[in-house]
């Protein structure tokens, strides 16, 4: 899953959680997948952080489902965040303050082990 402008240029995902990974992104008890996007944190462990975007895409692919998986679904409902918790399927995974920084910062260290010159990357 991942936010993009307009012109489908993504938002900075180093420093903000504007996209999610199949291994970042967490499934709700019954195994679906639940993504809040928002221009505030709402605690939802699947937050898509629009970065003060009001316009834009977001796009979302699924690969490698295992074959008894039935076929896929999307879908999406607006919803003001003063009632985003009672519109929630019971089970959403939330994040406290602090899994949410420990989050950030492992996208941070994930992209500059990506962008390191070779000879400083540790083997």
């Amino acid at each position: 899953m991942v936010l993009q402008n307009a012109w489908t240029i993504t938002s900075p995902y180093w420093n903000h959680q504007s996209s999610l990974t199949n291994d970042q992104s967490k499934p709700n008890a019954d195994g679906t997948y639940t993504f809040v996007v928002s221009t505030r944190d709402p605690g939802v462990a699947n937050w898509i952080d629009t970065t003060g975007l009001r316009d834009g895409t977001l796009f979302a692919r699924w690969q490698g489902l295992p074959g008894a998986v039935p076929t896929p679904t999307a879908g999406a409902t607006a919803v003001a965040l003063s009632r985003l918790d009672a519109a929630l399927l019971a089970g959403t995974p939330h994040v406290t303050a602090a899994e949410r920084a420990e989050q950030l910062a492992q996208r941070a260290a994930g992209f500059e082990r990506r962008i390191a010159a070779p000879d400083t990357v540790a083997p």
